[in-house]
């Protein structure tokens, strides 16, 4: 697996699976009984396409985790941009969700509560980090 390939997996697309995996398994825990629904965050990146436009639904997903595997096989990932790389990993976090979610909602002691995603083209507002905010105020 090339350095480029590895840092893509280890800083992108792993985070953004294991974090959504991380947060459901704690709404799950006995501890959190009371929780009846979670509402994560998505993106329309998630569901989509990068070659084709139209009208997206629940059932559309996004093709960039294909065009990033593709890329894998053929040694051009280098060349795939970084919004097929982001579009990706907010597919693949929001697709192990609901897997997820189907796989523990009707288990003995598995999930009581159900699951929405939102997913918004843009979410507007005021960047808390800091060093974008500096950034933004030298360019």
């Amino acid at each position: 697996m090339s350095d480029f390939l590895t840092q893509i997996l280890i800083e992108i697309i792993d985070p953004a699976v294991r974090g959504t995996l991380s947060l459901l398994r704690s709404a799950s825990l006995p501890s959190a009984s009371t929780i009846k629904r979670v509402v994560l965050t998505g993106s329309t990146n998630a569901i989509r396409t990068v070659t084709t436009s139209g009208v997206f639904d629940e059932s559309s997903w996004s093709d960039a985790p294909a065009l990033v595997e593709e890329a894998t096989r053929n040694g051009t990932l280098s060349a795939v941009s970084p919004d097929v790389v982001y579009s990706a990993s907010k597919a693949l976090a929001e697709k192990a969700a609901w897997e997820f979610w189907e796989n523990e909602k009707g288990k003995e002691g598995g999930v009581g509560w159900d699951l929405a995603v939102l997913t918004p083209p843009f979410i507007y507002g005021v960047c808390i980090s800091p060093a974008y905010r500096a950034l933004s105020l030298t360019h």
